[in-house]
């Protein structure tokens, strides 16, 4: 009897759970993973095109809103998720207020004091946790500052930035 229970227990299927997505830089690194991801995980795309569909002096800051002279929303997400990538254009809006779980971090790159005359070299601010290739700026790329450093968010990301001429970008 013993051995017949113990045969019905190998005969239930044991649901498996499903793998787990990597994130932050294992997402980049980790390539062998990228088949697990998940149906229901989505990706958007954010810019600061102008939805009306003019030029408007080729400008293109259409902000969602404005809190403030230098704090001007492009982005404003309210549900757990992952900024993977930023590219900010050569007049940036540096610097940028990076809003993460209802709590701002300022981030700019070297070059935020005279945008008229960037830097060789430039980086982003703060250096330690925007580190290069990871994040490299127009001074390399010669026409944008792009970051691939993963930011995640428990509740919400707000991006914003302090200068609003020719402040384009694509997250």
């Amino acid at each position: 009897m013993k051995g017949m229970l113990w045969l019905c227990c190998l005969a239930v299927p044991v649901a498996a759970q499903p793998p787990t997505i990597p994130v932050s830089t294992d997402a980049y690194r980790l390539w062998y993973r990228w088949p697990y991801q998940r149906i229901g995980v989505r990706a958007y795309m954010r810019s600061t095109y102008d939805r009306s569909g003019g030029n408007e002096r080729a400008d293109a800051s259409h902000f969602l809103y404005q809190e403030a002279d230098d704090f001007n929303v492009t982005l404003d997400v309210e549900s757990p998720g992952v900024l993977y990538f930023v590219r900010y254009n050569h007049w940036h809006g540096s610097p940028w207020h990076y809003e993460v779980d209802h709590t701002d971090h300022l981030v700019q790159e070297t070059t935020t004091a005279n945008p008229l005359r960037p830097l060789e070299g430039s980086l982003f601010l703060p250096e330690r946790l925007f580190p290069r290739p990871l994040a490299v700026t127009w001074s390399e790329t010669k026409g944008a500052d792009l970051s691939w450093v993963p930011i995640g968010f428990l509740q919400s990301f707000r991006m914003a930035y302090s200068r609003t001429f020719y402040g384009t970008a694509f997250a």
